[in-house]
C-alpha cells in the first residue's frame, strides 16, 4: 500500500472521528436545551396558574371552603414556584 493511500485513509479516520466527537457535542447542547425548555414552560405555568387564581379571589364571591383551597393551593404553587426557580 503507497504511502498517499495510507495517508488518505487516516485522515477519513480522523474526519469520521471528529465528525462523531461533534455530533455528541450538539446532542448534549440539544439535550441540555430541551431541559431549559421544559422548565421555563412549568415555572411559566405555574406563575399562570397562580396569577389566575389571585385574580379570581380577588374578583368574586366564593364561599369560604372554596377560598381556604384556592389559598392553600396557591400556597402549593408557590413552593413549587419557589423550587423551579
Amino acid at each position: 500500500m503507497s504511502s498517499d493511500k495510507y495517508n488518505k485513509i487516516q485522515l477519513k479516520q480522523i474526519h469520521h472521528l471528529y465528525e462523531q466527537v461533534k455530533a455528541r457535542r450538539h446532542k448534549v447542547k440539544n439535550a441540555q436545551f430541551m431541559n431549559e425548555l421544559r422548565e421555563n414552560q412549568t415555572r411559566h405555568n405555574y406563575k399562570m396558574e397562580y396569577d389566575r387564581i389571585r385574580s379570581a379571589l380577588g374578583n368574586s364571591l366564593i364561599p369560604h371552603d372554596t377560598k381556604t383551597t384556592i389559598n392553600n393551593r396557591m400556597s402549593v404553587l408557590d413552593k413549587l414556584i419557589k423550587n423551579a426557580l
